[in-house]
């Protein structure tokens, strides 16, 4: 249940994270997917994300013309594009989105 009584007047929408779950595909390379139940008024939508490697690198030198720290390879999640659901449960909102998903990993 949410626990804002009412919509602050700077925001158009928000949405409650109901449920998330983690899956590993089983393609090579493995894929990690996080999938968000998003409570939107009267129905649940979903959000995904693929989680990605990249290289954080300082962005200007620190002493002596040197970087303070060195690169290091960090885990993000990013936006993974699914289609939209629209369904009245969080489970519901989440199965359709694994089934989205596994049209896309059988490809």
């Amino acid at each position: 249940m949410s626990h804002i009584s009412s919509m602050p007047t700077y925001l158009n929408e928000y949405y409650e994270v109901e449920k998330t779950i983690e899956v590993v595909t089983n393609e090579s390379p493995a894929k990690r997917i996080r999938i968000d139940a998003l409570k939107a008024h009267d129905h649940y939508c979903t959000a995904a994300y693929i989680q990605e490697y990249v290289v954080m690198q300082p962005m200007s030198p620190q002493e002596n013309s040197e970087y303070s720290q060195k690169p290091r390879e960090m885990r993000v999640w990013v936006e993974y594009d699914l289609p939209w659901t629209n369904l009245p449960t969080a489970d519901q909102a989440i199965n359709q989105a694994l089934g989205f998903l596994s049209e896309r990993v059988r490809k």
